[in-house]
């Protein structure tokens, strides 16, 4: 097959190239490269959650911990996206627990013209 790959701009043909010098003759098929691609997008996810800090040396996080945890990635997220500030402000960071802040979401995604979300939250 072509390689549409542009060699030219982007210096010479290395194993981080999307082609292969090798072509079809070795028996290396199209689907055993997207397997090898899965594999390592699979690794890189692996690592990536390896990397992830443990806010707990005890391994087991009460509610209230949890919730600052959360509270505190909302913070760092509506800082660094504001677009989003608005909606993890009163999604999330307006909120003194976990349980406030799911009655809050679940209230506005089960509302409707005849019941307002407050009226939904009242029930929760």
């Amino acid at each position: 097959s072509e390689c549409l790959f542009d060699h030219e701009s982007h210096g010479s043909l290395d194993d981080a190239s999307p082609c292969s010098t090798q072509g079809d003759s070795d028996g290396a098929s199209e689907s055993g490269a997207l397997d090898s691609d899965s594999e390592e997008e699979r690794q890189r996810d692996e690592a990536e959650i390896e990397q992830v800090p443990s806010h707990s040396g005890k391994g087991d996080l009460s509610e209230e911990q949890l919730w600052e945890i959360i509270k505190d990635e909302a913070r760092a997220d509506a800082e660094s996206e504001p677009v989003l500030a608005s909606f993890l402000h009163s999604t999330i960071l307006s909120h003194r627990n976990l349980y406030e802040a799911l009655c809050f979401r679940l209230s506005n995604e089960l509302a409707s013209p005849t019941l307002v979300p407050t009226q939904l939250m009242a029930i929760f």
